[in-house]
């Protein structure tokens, strides 16, 4: 079973959001966060007897270092949780707060032990993209001050080293007049360049089998020179992306959450929310 090629969209998402991602990963939560998150949950399902038995599991097994194997479980984390990610849905997030943590702490300390191992690598994603959408990609610049295109993924992004993995995925018989396309995104990874954190997680995922690459939601990718064309052998478009080098993907906002103590991260995260809820809301 292989999840690296599933619904999430990668799409631009601007610096006050990921800044606020920024605040969930970060900020303290009291005791009682995860189970309050089980409880609401208990409610909404109520109805599904599957899901229901999927929480009383949760909460009886779920442990910070096994949150990738939980998120890479065929679950409803996996799926309401990137929804959540991708529609902006602030007071759910709020609730996974404790978990999309788990899951940042878990992918930084797989990252830093990596890095020593892995120099360059290539991963793979496959998805479906409407023409509308490929152009996007390749005409925004988002008025950053150089020439080039920068998106970010709005969700927890799953790759996959394999190229035919990711590939299997699309449809090839696709016209390439269609409204809607298949887009294989080629990223090339150097693990010097300074971004949020992301990890081989084939050790950690509930699936043995997979050699998935997953980064955190946020982060930075360029698309590189003549990276966007059609094969025609395959009857894809290629997109090819790098991690995004220069210093203007919130890292440095990054570590300064990471240094500061409660209290401050706090009265940040209280002078950001009105502004988030307005726009997002």
């Amino acid at each position: 079973h292989f999840k690296a090629v599933k619904d999430e969209s990668t799409d631009e998402l601007d610096s006050s959001w990921t800044i606020l991602v920024d605040f969930w990963i970060y900020l303290p939560y009291p005791e009682n966060s995860r189970q309050r998150f089980i409880e609401s949950l208990k409610i909404f399902y109520a109805n599904d007897k599957s899901k229901l038995n999927y929480l009383q599991e949760f909460e009886q097994d779920y442990r910070m270092e096994n949150a990738v194997q939980w998120y890479t479980r065929d679950t409803f984390l996996y799926e309401s949780l990137n929804r959540a990610l991708r529609q902006h849905k602030i007071e759910q997030l709020f609730l996974y707060g404790f978990f999309l943590q788990d899951l940042h702490q878990q992918l930084d300390s797989e990252h830093y032990n990596q890095q020593n191992n892995i120099h360059t690598f290539t991963c793979y994603r496959g998805q479906f993209l409407s023409r509308n959408e490929i152009e996007s990609l390749t005409s925004r610049s988002y008025h950053l001050p150089f020439d080039g295109s920068v998106i970010v993924n709005t969700s927890l992004l799953s790759t996959t080293l394999d190229r035919r993995v990711a590939s299997i995925y699309l449809n090839k018989q696709i016209d390439p007049d269609n409204d809607i396309q298949s887009v294989l995104f080629q990223i090339n990874v150097d693990m010097k360049t300074k971004s949020r954190p992301f990890a081989n997680i084939a050790h950690l995922s509930y699936f043995d089998s997979e050699s998935e690459i997953l980064f955190m939601v946020g982060t930075w990718f360029e698309i590189r020179e003549n990276g966007v064309y059609y094969n025609k052998n395959e009857h894809i478009w290629i997109i090819e992306l790098e991690l995004f080098k220069r210093e203007i993907n919130n890292v440095g906002y990054e570590d300064d959450l990471k240094s500061s103590d409660f209290r401050v991260n706090l009265r940040r995260c209280i002078t950001l929310l009105p502004y988030a809820m307005k726009k997002y809301l």
